[in-house]
């Protein structure tokens, strides 16, 4: 019997003075045993160990005054109001400060609200003084006391109405430390956890490392336990950086390491062979009304020679936005066509499956047979012919059909809008019961933006073709959004990626420009003019407000106690509103956003398509897909909420006509840096350029959306952290090398099979 994990399994609730009750509580926030316990890491640190001087952070006055109902406090300080030369706008929003001070003055002091206490104090050390604030502790005014001297741990920002420097809500101390903080619940507080924790904190020396000390030296990386026990209670923040990066190493490793284990489990597989250098193939390359750029002939290359063994294509396709991509997955499709293979292309929305299936028919013969499949195509329920081989065109109602007969190339387009099983399900060549089409097609149509790729398909579960027996199709995955290089790397690492940077000749880059609040009514006059020419414009809000959190849409905004998705809708209409009354009463406005049903949506998409609208307002729907070549205006509001990759998604939709466009970015902000970022748009039009700078600047989780996502569930690593990406990948490379490696790395299978369960790939 493994002790270790029986030591580690055993439930909480047997720890001395926790019980039932506070077991429940504990479970709510998702510790149930003694090694959730261990592993449920402080969510922040407060550092109490990096102390400034009052003068270096507050330029005070020499004199300050507290008063309550019985008693005034007046405090001078002498030599007081040294000043650093730095501006109260500067300390407005600051990340938090540390001081050692005494204090001075201490009182509470009732205000108009009911209820309402403020405890006001006065704190020096030799080099001045500075108000301190906390509202709703009465109890601190004798917890502390005069004369005391603490540790405060605050922001700091400029009084407007008194003229100086107030230290707001500070947390304190008794001494210089590090203090862990823990994710709360009711009942159940930081140093409840701490407490329980610390109680635990020698089992820790128990857990066993799954890497070898080899690998560990290699990297510089800490042990486990060891990096596990900083993290509970560190000395100093180069310890905990240490801590962090040994866990951020996990993270990243366990990625790359489970891409690399598919990927070379994939090539034991067989898919049929596919002949790309046909005489029917080269004149429907020859008839394509426009050349292939470099990228795209290069990217050919890749696909075609996959195409040409035996050996499953697994491929990401990632171009930039109108660089072109759909043309290359007609060739690969008309490819299997004439080796009388049937092929699948699923797209996320019945919009962008219909705009392919338009473009598929307007490049491909006219006696190819292809098929638009979608829920709301009554073919799919009077059912389809499949016994010849055809290019089937759709939505997730793909799933829904009997399997394919000799389907031999499944593409995917704009893959992280589908969960990992209904992507399975296609590769699998499976059928899904009829009955639940409406839900899951409603339920799909209605997604938000979604997250990016996921995992991709366990080959154990691929299952053979029914007039293919053996043969598994070929997989070729599509995204307009451009991903970095060290993204590629640990994300994708069960795939080959083909990348297009370049786009076609033809089309004239879009004029983008930042427009303030001064300069909106001329920009109006602007989008007025060129809809009386006959164009067209879309309008994008956030799909988040201002004072809300930056998480999932169902999940409920406790300032407001609404769900994101009213907001979200609430937005867009307010816009849509000014618009239509205000702005542009005479002309034809419609709205677009998530909260509406799928007809509805296809309705407005249609109208805005054929020219019935003249502008559409939106929310991040339009991101990915949407294509209307009339529409030469993108006009985006409160611009700095979204990041440079998003914004260039969205410019994307306008630019695929012959005429000139426009992209407006709106934004009220005065902030230097945010007008520095947008500005970036009005120089770039290389949309990897853009991820590559946007993921320097914020990270790569909220750029592309992988923290929403069950795979990417990253706690501690940065994707922007380059050198820690590219030591992950090389050490997983190294691992999977070995021809027995499960034998030889016991350990790190067991990790790893722990690493896949405790992940939804939904």
């Amino acid at each position: 019997m493994d002790t270790q994990k029986e030591k580690f399994d055993t439930p909480v609730q047997y720890l001395p003075g926790v019980g039932p009750k506070t077991a429940k509580k504990l479970a709510k926030m998702g510790v149930e045993t003694i090694g959730d316990l261990i592993y449920y890491f402080p969510r922040k640190y407060l550092n109490y160990s990096d102390i400034s001087k009052i003068s270096d952070i507050a330029r005070s006055n020499n004199q300050y005054s507290i008063t309550n109902e019985t008693s005034s406090i007046k405090v001078t300080k002498e030599g007081a109001g040294v000043s650093s030369g730095i501006t109260g706008e500067q300390f407005n929003n600051s990340s938090n400060l540390t001081i050692k001070a005494r204090i001075v003055g201490i009182a509470n002091k009732k205000t108009r609200r009911r209820g309402f206490t403020v405890t006001e104090a006065i704190v020096e050390d030799e080099t001045g003084i500075i108000k301190v604030v906390w509202f709703n502790q009465p109890y601190l005014s004798k917890m502390l006391g005069l004369g005391r001297e603490i540790i405060l741990n605050g922001k700091v920002k400029f009084d407007p109405f008194g003229q100086d420097y107030v230290m707001e809500s500070p947390d304190w101390a008794d001494r210089p430390k590090i203090v862990a903080v823990y994710r709360e619940t009711n009942g159940v507080t930081t140093h409840y956890i701490a407490k329980l924790i610390k109680s635990l904190i020698n089992k820790i020396e128990d857990i066993k490392d799954y890497l070898p000390e080899g690998i560990l030296e290699q990297n510089e990386l800490l042990p486990l336990d060891k990096a596990i026990r900083i993290l509970h209670e560190p000395k100093n923040m180069q310890e905990l950086e240490e801590a962090k990066s040994r866990m951020a190493f996990n993270e990243l490793f366990l990625i790359s390491l489970r891409g690399k284990v598919i990927k070379q489990e994939l090539k034991k597989d067989q898919a049929p062979k596919i002949n790309t250098g046909t005489e029917a193939v080269r004149r429907l390359m020859e008839n394509l009304p426009f050349a292939l750029t470099a990228d795209q002939q290069s990217a050919w290359q890749d696909i075609a020679g996959d195409l040409a063994t035996d050996t499953p294509m697994n491929r990401l396709l990632n171009g930039d936005v109108g660089s072109g991509k759909t043309v290359l997955a007609v060739m690969a499709a008309y490819s299997a066509y004439n080796e009388g293979k049937s092929s699948a292309i699923m797209a996320p929305t019945e919009i962008l499956a219909s705009q392919h299936f338009m473009t598929f028919k307007s490049l491909l013969p006219k006696d190819v047979e292809a098929e638009l499949i979608v829920s709301s195509n009554k073919k799919l329920r009077a059912g389809i012919n499949l016994d010849k081989p055809k290019i089937l065109i759709g939505t997730h109602a793909l799933l829904f059909l009997e399997k394919i007969p000799n389907l031999a190339l499944v593409v995917v387009d704009e893959q992280h809008r589908f969960g990992v099983n209904q992507r399975q399900a296609l590769r699998e060549n499976k059928s899904v019961k009829i009955k639940n089409l409406s839900r899951v097609a409603s339920r799909d149509q209605n997604k938000g933006t979604g997250v990016l790729l996921e995992a991709n398909f366990d080959p154990k579960k691929l299952q053979a073709n029914k007039l293919n027996p053996g043969l598994v199709p070929h997989f070729l995955s599509m995204t307009a959004t451009p991903i970095p290089r060290s993204l590629q790397l640990i994300v994708f690492g069960e795939l080959d990626v083909s990348v297009i940077r370049e786009k076609p000749k033809n089309r004239k880059p879009i004029k983008t420009r930042v427009v303030d609040e001064i300069n909106r009514p001329k920009a109006y006059d602007f989008i007025r003019a060129h809809v009386k020419a006959g164009r067209q414009v879309f309008v994008v809000v956030p799909l988040i407000d201002e004072n809300s959190e930056d998480q999932k849409s169902n999940i409920k905004n406790q300032n407001y106690g609404m769900d994101l998705l009213e907001i979200d809708r609430k937005t867009v209409v307010g816009e849509f509103e000014n618009l239509s009354n205000n702005v542009f009463s005479d002309l034809r406005i419609g709205m677009l956003h998530g909260k509406m049903k799928a007809k509805e949506k296809e309705k407005i998409m249609s109208e805005f398509s054929f020219a019935e609208l003249d502008i559409l307002v939106s929310t991040s729907v339009v991101e990915v897909g949407v294509d209307v070549p009339n529409a030469s205006i993108m006009m985006i509001e409160d611009a700095e909420r979204f990041g440079l990759a998003q914004l260039h998604q969205f410019r994307g939709r306008v630019g695929r006509g012959e005429h000139q466009s426009f992209c407006f970015l709106f934004t009220s902000s005065d902030s230097e840096k945010v007008m520095s970022r947008l500005k970036a748009l009005e120089q770039i039009d290389d949309g990897f350029r853009l991820a590559e700078q946007d993921l320097n600047n914020r990270g790569g989780g909220d750029i592309f959306g992988l923290e929403q996502s069950g795979y990417l569930n990253l706690k501690f690593a940065d994707l922007s952290n380059q050198h820690l990406i590219q030591a992950a990948t090389k050490t997983s490379e190294m691992i999977v090398k070995e021809e027995n490696w499960k034998n030889t790395y016991p350990l790190i299978k067991n990790e790893l099979e722990v690493f896949n369960s405790s992940k939804h790939f939904e």
